[in-house]
């Protein structure tokens, strides 16, 4: 007979992986999903980058906008990928004292500064490219090539609203 007096422990729980929780029951799930993948591709990639090449975020995201669009403005680059203007600012100093990217004046416009890369940044942008490429590759592994496209385009239309 058990002692009324006496209380019994409390239930135990085995805990759950919180990912897997936040994954599948958080009242925002997609918007958490999509910034999972996003940060899980970019922790370490940008960690190596730094780590291998002595280039920050904000710096491949320069290079890799300079690498699609020449003589693109930090303001345009801020634009197209939301970053903050002052880490792309701080960005664009650091690759210009390295001598990886050169700032023009524009002729018809004394405020804007289009830039682009230099001999230099394009070939380190040649060895920081496969990096990126490779990452991506691990990240889309679990999907089929036709999974992979409907990804991307689905992306693309949702990036186009903002």
């Amino acid at each position: 007979m058990s002692d009324p007096a006496r209380k019994d422990p409390p239930e135990r729980h085995e805990p759950q992986d919180l990912r897997q929780v936040m994954l599948r029951e958080t009242p925002v799930r997609t918007a958490f999903r999509l910034n999972y993948v996003a940060n899980s591709y970019t922790a370490g990639l940008y960690k190596r980058m730094e780590a291998e090449e002595g280039i920050t975020r904000a710096q491949f995201i320069v290079l890799l906008c300079l690498s699609v669009r020449d003589g693109t403005t930090a303001q345009e680059i801020a634009e197209a990928t939301h970053r903050p203007k002052n880490s792309l600012s701080r960005a664009v100093r650091a690759l210009e004292e390295k001598g990886l990217i050169e700032r023009r004046q524009d002729p018809g416009d004394q405020r804007r500064q289009p830039m682009g890369m230099s001999a230099a940044g394009r070939k380190l942008f040649r060895r920081l490219e496969p990096m990126a490429s490779r990452r991506e590759a691990e990240m889309l592994a679990p999907l089929t090539p036709a999974e992979r496209e409907t990804l991307s385009l689905l992306l693309i239309r949702m990036a186009l609203v903002f």
